[in-house]
């Protein structure tokens, strides 16, 4: 068995026409009402538009190991049907689409239709324990889809055994560290959601958001590599990308771009405060309140030390959190650490006095 595993980014691309596709058009269009003053309007109008075209794409690929002409396939999570109908289109026998939401599956349906495909479309959940029914299959896709299921080990339990002998499977998800995806995560087009655990995610969505949070965990590479390689797939990684200093640099400084807070419900300096207060489960805005009083009240050296005492318990990002939060030079806070973590006793009477030669 084989696992193909094409991990990408949002992309681009041009969609079915709607002189071509007037049923599906008609049918998106309502099903997508309710969000059109949604900042990801646009971007979920040309996902779902483009899903003939994106599952033509995922057919090329499988056809470089092996012919798509009568094979049985399934489309995990096949949401507006493409996948299926290009599988059909290539030569496929048989075509099924599953999807979660039964509502969807009426666009996906007006789209067969539209391009006179026979397409066997069902609602489902592919970690459900009588997935089994469905049978075994030739080839299975499943796009963007392991990141939204509550338990991924499931669903690599289930695919594996939906996969006939010699069967190929594509998966594709989310890099997490992929720089337009940190800058902008491919669902709700925030920064810095993908490195974010899910519960902390969630909590800095509904700082923008107050629909419900749909993903789940972003799990690295070698994570997805390691599940689906205990399960006997031997797994090919399609696409390889390095980051250079240039994409580093962006990703350092993007978060006090405006440009990535289209929302304008949190400022754009507020964004990065808000995902590291996520990451390192910092501290509640009462609290907040009561340390800059605090340090104010200080000294200079014991604000320094404070500011890096705080700094140090928080860990990672918790240089940059205390410096915003105390509204002092990161370097000052550095310092700190560095008086701190230094084994000379610290002097307490080092202080400037206004007026006072400190050479005096």
């Amino acid at each position: 068995m084989t696992l193909l595993a094409r991990l990408l980014g949002l992309l681009r691309r041009g969609g079915t026409r709607s002189q071509t596709t007037p049923r599906f058009h008609a049918a998106l269009r309502k099903h997508l009402a309710c969000f059109e003053s949604h900042p990801m309007y646009a971007t979920w109008w040309e996902y779902a538009s483009s899903t003939v075209q994106r599952g033509e794409q995922t057919v090329a690929i499988l056809e470089r190991f092996a012919p798509m002409k009568g094979c049985c396939c399934l489309d995990i999570g096949t949401a507006y049907g493409g996948f299926p109908i290009a599988c059909r289109k290539a030569g496929a026998t048989e075509a099924i689409g599953l999807e979660i939401d039964a509502d969807v599956l009426v666009v996906a349906r007006e789209l067969a239709a539209d391009l006179r495909c026979q397409i066997e479309y069902r609602a489902g959940d592919a970690t459900d324990a009588d997935i089994a029914a469905l049978g075994t299959f030739d080839r299975i896709t499943c796009n963007d889809v392991i990141e939204h299921v509550d338990d991924p080990s499931r669903l690599a339990d289930h695919l594996s055994m939906l996969l006939r002998p010699g069967g190929l499977l594509l998966l594709e998800a989310p890099n997490m560290f992929c720089l337009d995806a940190v800058l902008r995560d491919g669902h709700y087009g925030l920064f810095g959601l993908t490195l974010i655990p899910r519960e902390p995610a969630k909590r800095y969505y509904h700082q923008v958001f107050t629909d419900p949070y749909r993903v789940g965990d972003y799990l690295m590479l070698s994570e997805y590599l390691t599940m689906f390689a205990k399960r006997g797939l031997d797994a090919y990684h399609l696409n390889w990308t390095e980051a250079n200093e240039e994409d580093l640099r962006k990703l350092r400084n993007g978060y006090e771009t405006t440009s990535l807070n289209p929302y304008r419900r949190v400022s754009s300096l507020q964004l990065a405060p808000a995902v590291w207060r996520c990451v390192m489960e910092a501290y509640s805005p009462n609290i907040e309140r009561m340390m800059i009083r605090l340090y104010r009240s200080l000294r200079e050296n014991d604000r320094r030390r404070y500011a890096a005492l705080e700094a140090s318990r928080l860990g990672h990002g918790g240089v940059e959190y205390i410096a915003r939060l105390l509204r002092c030079d990161a370097k000052t806070v550095r310092q700190g650490v560095a008086e701190l973590e230094a084994e000379d006793e610290l002097d307490p009477e080092r202080v400037r006095k206004k007026g006072v030669d400190e050479n005096a």
